[in-house]
């Protein structure tokens, strides 16, 4: 898992990448319910595509944008809780660096 850690911290060095770790302390929220993907494109008439994984398999919604609406709301939820700037330091922290 170090090898792993790793990796999450050099990605963190691009610009096309963010990571962002939920801690434990945040509690219980609606963001633990299944994970999701929203898959946005950059041509207006492309809309986005919410991706749910579940035990019963994988459920894609294209047409439900008040679904796709809710997951984004739940997504910025997510990153309220997060440790935003202090996630490279918790993952370091795991790794018992400074």
């Amino acid at each position: 898992m170090d090898a792993q850690i790793r990796h999450l911290i050099g990605l963190t060095g691009r610009p096309d990448v963010t990571i962002e770790v939920v801690p434990f302390s945040a509690g219980i929220n609606r963001g633990m319910h299944r994970p999701f993907v929203i898959l946005e494109f950059p041509e207006p008439e492309d809309e986005d595509v919410l991706y749910l994984e579940s035990s019963g398999g994988e459920v894609f919604h294209r047409d439900d944008q008040e679904e796709i609406v809710t997951y984004r709301e739940i997504f910025e939820e997510l990153r309220k809780m997060s440790l935003g700037g202090k996630t490279v330091d918790f993952l370091r922290g795991l790794l018992g660096e400074r």
